[in-house]
């Protein structure tokens, strides 16, 4: 599979739409069935006519062609399910999309259309075979905020054959020889214009001065890049047009033959503070992408869109970030609105949503002893004999209910969640009641655990004579002079306090009964029952000052707290009438 871009201000629409070209006598429909894999033609049509009226961008729009070879066709053939093919080209085309929108939303700040050419004349007028190929195009426009829309730099294009190379091997398709990428002919005219461009600006920036050097190479962030962008893009030879410099210990790149550059030297040498980046840790045995190994060219594309989504928030405006932050709030509304969710942990961070969201097809959740599928851009994790499947959406991780094995389903959806990189503290469980209590109760041992680990590392600072002493003691005692701790620990309702750590804490309060006298007895150990606050500091290792205000806060408002234990306590046995 050959994948193929350029950049151009108009025509994408109009060419899909009529399929007329120079050099063609067909139209669209004589020529190919096709067949939608993304967005919207009129949208995007209309929105190539907005850029052009209102906005004076170098290009509008980013064209991506993906096509196939012979042996790709074959594969593509032994597919006899239509539809699935056609989920395969969904997902190819999505792949590209979010590749080249990192960073942006794609509901609400990304305008994109692709479609699938299946050919109805299989010989052009070239009398050259026409295989299945795929139209990808993206605006560089953000609705969302009316600023140009950053899609991954075009000069260089190390990224583009990371991608290429990784798709090829992830799906089993043929990758292209290096000749034939450069010299394939573009299936469109503004193409083949936009790469004239391309390489007279190439030109034009190979400059005589070290800061038009920092410039060209300011999207470049790693050796690897640099060398494929100085034998790739500009065509450098080793030796010839640059060399490896340096001593045994510090290698770095010498650029030769820069004409004019001064009297001294023609050459120029990437190191020091610009480009630091670029030092050499090893030149020996260095490979391009595509002999690369699958696992390699994963983890360059991970680094890079986690970099690169840090990036682009960033960039954005405190009103951008704030329109990005309500959709999300109420994204997340939404789900928790909904009475019939299934069980399920949500993650509730933007930035990683974004992030398994839009790149979900290179995460890997390797779980020994369970069958893993990949189906529709989903993880489907399942263990027949134990009768559990769990399913891994990206931005919510999902068990399928059954009344067995709750507590290893549990441990599973939290291996997953630790595994993409999700913060216990952000987990918001969903669905019945004794999931959500199983859920609520691993979560809390592991925050337990790792908060017994930071603090075990915390340098405890104690008093050094009797007066420091007596300052503390006096700090303490002006904490709250009009509370009566002896009344908090009597009259403060131990219901209310519990539902206050189970919706604070992630504490699973099964394990608690409350006995006669107001207090809290731990089921699982054999300690004294406790009170209000003695169980927030030896349960939940709250300090003294923490665990009064809290107690102050419930004391304070137990009415509040009191209806929402109503409200709760409605909520189960309404949940509970429907089942």
């Amino acid at each position: 599979m050959l994948a193929r871009i350029s950049r151009a201000k108009e025509g994408f629409a109009d060419y899909l739409i009529s399929g007329a070209r120079k050099d063609s006598i067909y139209t669209r429909d004589q020529k190919d069935k096709t067949i939608t894999l993304y967005g919207n033609l009129q949208t995007f049509k209309q929105t190539e006519k907005y850029l052009n009226k209102y906005k004076n961008y170098e290009s509008n729009y980013i064209h991506i062609t993906l096509s196939f070879s012979q042996e790709d066709v074959k594969k593509l053939n032994e597919i006899d399910d239509e539809q699935k093919r056609d989920e395969l080209f969904k997902e190819l085309a999505l792949i590209y999309i979010k590749h080249h929108t990192s960073g942006y939303n794609l509901e609400n700040e990304v305008i994109a259309y692709s479609e699938a050419h299946m050919p109805k004349i299989q010989i052009n007028e070239k009398n050259r075979q026409r295989f299945p190929h795929i139209h990808i195009a993206i605006a560089k426009y953000n609705p969302l905020d009316d600023t140009q829309l950053r899609t991954t730099f075009f000069n260089n294009s190390f990224l583009d054959d990371v991608l290429q190379s990784y798709v090829c091997k992830k799906y089993g398709f043929e990758i292209p020889r290096k000749d034939e990428d450069e010299n394939d002919e573009t299936d469109t005219k503004e193409k083949i214009q936009n790469k004239n461009i391309l390489e007279d600006k190439i030109r034009s920036k190979i400059a005589i001065t070290r800061a038009n050097w920092i410039e060209l190479l300011k999207d470049i962030k790693t050796a690897d890049e640099l060398l494929y962008f100085l034998q790739n893009d500009l065509k450098f030879e080793e030796n010839r047009d640059f060399k490896i410099a340096g001593s045994k210990t510090y290698k770095y790149i010498k650029i030769l033959n820069l004409q004019e550059r001064n009297k001294k030297s023609n050459s120029l040498n990437l190191n020091g503070k610009d480009f630091s980046r670029f030092i050499l840790k090893d030149d020996k045995n260095r490979t391009f992408p595509r002999h690369k190994s699958k696992k390699e060219l994963e983890d360059i594309l991970l680094s890079y869109y986690e970099t690169r989504i840090e990036n682009i928030y960033e960039r954005k405006s405190k009103k951008s970030k704030e329109k990005l932050n309500n959709i999300y709030e109420s994204e997340n509304y939404k789900i928790k609105s909904n009475k019939n969710i299934q069980n399920s942990f949500k993650y509730l961070s933007y930035q990683q949503k974004l992030f398994i969201e839009h790149y979900d097809y290179l995460i890997k959740d390797k779980l020994e002893g369970y069958y893993v599928k990949k189906e529709n851009n989903e993880v489907i994790v399942s263990n027949f004999s134990k009768n559990i499947q769990i399913i891994d959406k990206g931005e919510e991780i999902v068990s399928v209910k059954n009344r067995t094995n709750i507590e290893e389903q549990v441990k599973i959806m939290i291996q997953i969640a630790l595994a993409k990189d999700w913060k216990l503290e952000n987990i918001e469980p969903y669905g019945d009641e004794d999931f959500i209590n199983e859920a609520n109760r691993q979560i809390a041992d592991l925050i337990l655990k790792k908060n017994q680990i930071k603090n075990s590392n915390v340098e405890i600072k104690r008093v050094k004579s009797p007066l420091q002493q007596q300052k503390v003691n006096l700090q303490n005692e002006d904490l709250n002079p009009k509370i009566n701790l002896q009344e908090l620990k009597e009259k403060l309702d131990v219901n209310f306090l519990l539902e206050y750590v189970k919706e604070n804490y992630k504490l699973d309060i099964s394990n608690f009964s409350i006995t006669d006298d107001n207090k809290i007895d731990n089921l699982k150990n054999k300690q004294k029952p406790k009170n209000v606050i003695d169980f927030l500091q030896k349960e939940l290792n709250l300090s003294t000052k923490e665990a009064i205000e809290v107690c102050m806060e419930i004391y304070e408002n137990s009415v509040v707290y009191s209806s929402k234990i109503e409200e709760n306590s409605e909520h189960r046995k309404k949940r509970n009438n429907d089942r």
